[in-house]
């Protein structure tokens, strides 16, 4: 009799143990704290790669928000160009809940890619970015309206139009 009740003993100890020592595995999937920005995609807007005339004005608008679970405040936008070798980083620092932006810039006057990306950064540091490329190339306006054999790598220029919400 007593060596059942010392077995019973050990069995009961030994599930305790067991039932004791193994923890609840967390469910909980981490929270997103970046903030969101994006291309608008209505008419007028490039929101995606494409390609388009050299020397050609072009415009883009940048959709931007707070994170919703952290709040933070939006505080700067980079837009970074870059063509060939080269790259453009311009920076503008504010204080937001939300960004409604209009960029108006130039493309370059040499055939190629230009990658132009547009970041944002919330006031906790966390970033976001978009990106697209536009492929320079040469159509019959530009063909008309230059000597090719003349081609700069001027720095395009960039203008800025808030809307307000």
């Amino acid at each position: 009799m007593r060596q059942i009740g010392f077995f019973l003993a050990v069995l009961l100890f030994s599930g305790m143990t067991v039932m004791t020592s193994c923890s609840k595995k967390s469910t909980s999937t981490p929270v997103d704290q970046t903030p969101t920005i994006s291309f608008a995609t209505i008419n007028g807007f490039l929101s995606h790669d494409v390609n388009y005339g050299l020397d050609s004005i072009f415009k883009v608008r940048i959709l931007a928000a707070s994170n919703t679970s952290s709040k933070a405040p939006l505080t700067k936008l980079t837009i970074t160009t870059t063509f060939n070798t080269h790259t453009y980083t311009q920076d503008t620092t504010f204080s937001t809940s939300s960004l409604n932006l209009d960029i108006m810039a130039k493309t370059f006057t040499t055939v190629g890619p230009e990658k132009w990306a547009f970041k944002v950064t919330d006031q906790k540091g966390q970033t976001k970015e978009v990106s697209l490329t536009i492929t320079g190339i040469v159509t019959m306006l530009d063909a008309i309206k230059s000597d090719p054999l003349v081609q700069t790598g001027d720095r395009p220029y960039v203008t800025f139009s808030a809307i307000k919400d």
